[in-house]
């Protein structure tokens, strides 16, 4: 018997799910820095223009692409720890001559 293949609609409404998340991320940055061009002064960037964690998601939607992670689920505090990447311990003390391991 041939093998016949059908397309996994879930999958596609999965990918269209997350795209369409993503864009609503993006969204309120992008109509901010249209609004502030329209006025004569375009920005680069959304910061300052919109709240931090709406800033925060739009470059999460961007660039934050985790296999099996789905962009809805992530949060404001989500998405800053993977920009700024996971914090490591530093020492403390070192010019009193004593160390200690902080987080």
């Amino acid at each position: 018997l041939p093998v016949v293949t059908v397309p996994n609609v879930l999958d596609s409404l999965t990918v269209e799910r997350e795209v369409t998340t993503r864009l609503a991320a993006l969204e309120p940055t992008i109509r901010a820095q249209v609004n502030v061009q329209a006025s004569g002064a375009p920005r680069r960037s959304s910061s300052g223009l919109v709240p931090r964690d709406v800033h925060v998601l739009a470059n999460a939607a961007r660039h934050l692409f985790r296999e099996g992670e789905s962009f809805e689920h992530i949060t404001p505090s989500m998405a800053r720890v993977a920009q700024r990447g996971a914090r490591t311990p530093v020492m403390v003390g070192a010019a009193l001559g004593s160390f200690k391991l902080e987080d």
